[in-house]
């Protein structure tokens, strides 16, 4: 992210408006998704909702370690730790709050037409919608890895299977679809000064290695930060912090 100046989801929207940074960026995460999907078995990477998988055979003893696992505690916060889920919503809700103010403080908004804060609550109330409607929490880089094995099933049918869902595609498009209306009723908002964000090759090779890092780490910033926070799992609050710690390391590396 800190090479391409976006996620998964944010470079697509970029490069609907028109920032050619964005769209090089997806470009590149296009080839990570195609890459991951052909390398994930030797990177013995597993996926329960794919279609190969389901198509597999029960292993012996597949059914003791389905039960097994089903005794184990929730993968999150609250239940690995033994916390009561009211106490972690309370945590959870002070230090967003605790976060929000010290960026007011110390990061005050620059902008004439927007308040982040106004746009956070929008984000909520997209993933309330998503809920709701689909039964499916919002994350972005799925769309990647979708279009990356019917990709493969036209260039190796024999060993490729299409996409068992197109959910993530189907997003996608109303995404870009939004994104457009929006820039064509708000034309204000689009940062025209800055139509190419970071370096072409910096895009390229930051959409490899932002999509196939987000399914090696199974979500990106908005299926770990937004999704997965809000349901206190314990890998994407893991994730979320490697995050930052990683856009630290290279903005100091690049300066």
């Amino acid at each position: 992210m800190a090479l391409t100046g976006g996620c998964p989801g944010t470079v697509v929207i970029q490069g609907t408006v028109g920032i050619l940074s964005g769209l090089q960026t997806s470009i590149g995460g296009l080839i990570g998704g195609f890459a991951f999907v052909e390398l994930a078995p030797l990177l013995k990477h597993t996926n329960t909702t794919t279609a190969d998988s389901k198509s597999k055979p029960p292993v012996h003893g597949a059914e003791t370690d389905a039960n097994e696992l089903r005794r184990q505690p929730a993968p999150t916060i609250a239940a690995q730790m033994g916390l009561k889920l009211t106490t972690v919503i309370w945590t959870y809700e002070a230090m967003c709050i605790g976060i929000i103010a010290l960026a007011a403080r110390f990061a005050p908004n620059d902008s004439p037409y927007f308040n982040p804060i106004l746009g956070g609550l929008a984000i909520g109330a997209a993933q309330a919608f998503s809920v709701l409607l689909s039964r499916k929490t919002i994350g972005f880089s799925d769309v990647y890895v979708e279009l990356g094995r019917d990709f493969w099933s036209i260039i190796l049918p024999s060993t490729h299977a299409k996409a068992a869902s197109h959910a993530a595609v189907w997003f996608a498009i109303g995404l870009i679809a939004g994104a457009k209306a929006l820039a064509t009723q708000m034309p204000m908002l689009v940062p025209r000064g800055e139509m190419q964000q970071v370096g072409r090759f910096s895009a390229l090779i930051g959409g490899v290695s932002l999509i196939f890092g987000a399914h090696l780490a199974d979500g990106c910033p908005s299926g770990h930060g937004i999704s997965g926070l809000a349901t206190f799992s314990l890998s994407s609050f893991v994730t979320v912090a490697a995050m930052f710690a990683g856009g630290i390391g290279v903005k100091a590396l690049m300066g």
